[in-house]
């Protein structure tokens, strides 16, 4: 099943109504994903939760995912956050830790390590080191709409991170793994 024929659904189908929040409330469509923004307790949306439901998925701390050929898109929030953790002026960390990309909103993207494996310039002994505040790309790996239909799925976990179906993970936190479908969606659709 592909993304864009489970995601096509309506507010009726969902079940989330913009009722249900505050006045203030913010609702946004991005790539077909409703996104839900308010301070009540969200009800899970149906389409995120049947793209996680029967995903498994373990951290190993590998580091793999922090290496390899890609790019790590950010924006000048991620930028500033990312720099007032490390205690530097944002520009020194934009001229020490990014470079220009066209293919990013803003333009920027995190430098990579010159070594052969093209490591993230902030994964230390496959760590990261500014985990509290990575950016939103690597905060919501691995519930990323380009892998929730099972090819890719497969596919990410066969070349890329042994996290994926790991025989120890644990069922899947619904809810939890919802949420971060759609901030990686939305996000995604404003790079």
């Amino acid at each position: 099943m592909c993304l864009s024929s489970v995601v096509r659904q309506t507010t009726a189908q969902t079940g989330i109504s913009p009722q249900s929040c505050a006045p203030q409330a913010a609702r946004r469509c991005h790539t077909r994903l409703e996104v839900h923004n308010c301070s009540t307790p969200k009800p899970v949306n149906r389409s995120a939760a049947a793209l996680v439901a029967n995903k498994r998925f373990k951290c190993t701390e590998c580091g793999k995912c922090c290496t390899g050929s890609g790019e790590v898109y950010v924006n000048m929030a991620e930028c500033s956050a990312i720099a007032s953790h490390l205690r530097i002026p944002l520009d020194h960390f934009l001229e020490t830790y990014c470079e220009q990309s066209a293919n990013a909103l803003g333009g920027r993207q995190l430098k990579s390590k010159d070594t052969l494996d093209k490591d993230c310039v902030f994964l230390e002994d496959k760590l990261c080191t500014v985990y509290q505040v990575r950016p939103v790309q690597c905060s919501t790996y691995p519930w990323w709409p380009s892998l929730m239909d099972p090819v890719s799925w497969g596919i990410e976990g066969a070349e890329v991170c042994e996290g994926f179906d790991h025989e120890d993970a644990d069922a899947v936190d619904v809810q939890h793994a919802s949420e971060q479908l759609l901030k990686a969606a939305e996000y995604f659709a404003n790079r």
